[in-house]
């Protein structure tokens, strides 16, 4: 059996599309967060995501420029390669992935 996606789900992802989904995001995100501070920007001072304690909004506003080219393609060219599998990801009813 293959890969099924069937909309977005998070927080805890609910198949294993959305678990590479949500990991390749955390990791761009966290590579916006160091390159704001990297050129000496507060990642947390953000335009389109509202200010919360702990929570980088500008790398969250940079993160969706590069969303789709960065993320998405890369979890797209993962399972079409067939470098990831189902039998990768451990399921748990009510839980998540």
């Amino acid at each position: 059996m293959g890969f099924e996606f069937l909309g977005r789900s998070k927080r805890p992802p609910k198949d294993p599309i959305n678990a590479l989904l949500s990991f390749a995001y955390t990791l761009l995100a966290n590579e916006c967060v160091a390159a704001c501070e990297g050129v000496g920007l507060d990642p947390q001072m953000g335009f389109s995501h509202v200010l919360r304690p702990g929570r980088p909004s500008l790398a969250l506003d940079l993160m969706e420029e590069l969303r789709s080219v960065v993320a998405d393609r890369l979890v797209l060219n993962l399972v079409n390669r067939g470098q990831v599998k189902p039998g990768d990801f451990e399921e748990r009813p009510g839980v998540g992935c």
